[in-house]
């Protein structure tokens, strides 16, 4: 598996956070995207606009759902017991499969989402890149400043007028990842 050498080095807080118990990172299947629309229904108004980039109604949420091509849709959720506290998406399209899909992520009910933000966008990279993707698109607001600072890290373009990060995939030397890591990366990455 190739990735960018900044993924390799970092699953580190991916172990703690697997080893910790009461916190856990899964994909969520289609059959359980009753959790996405929970999950969404239950951020609040700036949460929403952070998310969808606009102040996102219950119905809009709804909408939204309803549209969505499931085979180009990949979430995966940091979880505490029964509920979801981040969710991290990846979203490709149907001309141009998984080579360019877009990551939307929203973090919510957590104590420290800088850590949490880090380790569900190490999750999205590594299901970009075993998808084929060459990179990602990410659109954001300018009061997430992570994102800038994200794509200068990666060798990413930006777009601030537009609100578009454009961060390459896979395009370092072959990095493996020990059985151990593997183990950490949930399901439907591998």
């Amino acid at each position: 598996m190739t990735m960018h050498p900044s993924l390799a080095r970092s699953l580190q807080p991916l172990r703690q956070a697997q080893n910790s118990g009461t916190a856990r990172y899964a994909d969520i299947p289609y059959d359980q995207k009753h959790t996405i629309l929970d999950y969404f229904l239950s951020l609040n108004q700036r949460e929403r606009c952070i998310r969808f980039g606009v102040a996102a109604s219950d119905g809009y949420i709804y909408r939204y759902l309803a549209g969505v091509d499931w085979r180009y849709y990949c979430a995966f959720a940091r979880r505490q017991d029964a509920g979801v506290l981040a969710l991290v998406e990846l979203v490709g399209d149907p001309e141009t499969g998984w080579r360019r899909p877009e990551l939307a992520i929203s973090v919510a009910g957590t104590l420290d989402p800088e850590q949490v933000r880090a380790e569900l966008l190490q999750i999205a990279f590594l299901a970009a890149n075993a998808r084929g993707a060459a990179e990602i698109i990410i659109y954001y607001e300018p009061a997430e400043d992570w994102v800038p600072a994200l794509a200068a890290e990666f060798g990413g373009t930006i777009d601030g007028a537009k609100g578009i990060a454009v961060l390459p995939i896979g395009d370092d030397p072959a990095v493996c990842l020990s059985d151990a890591d593997q183990a950490l990366v949930p399901r439907c990455v591998r």
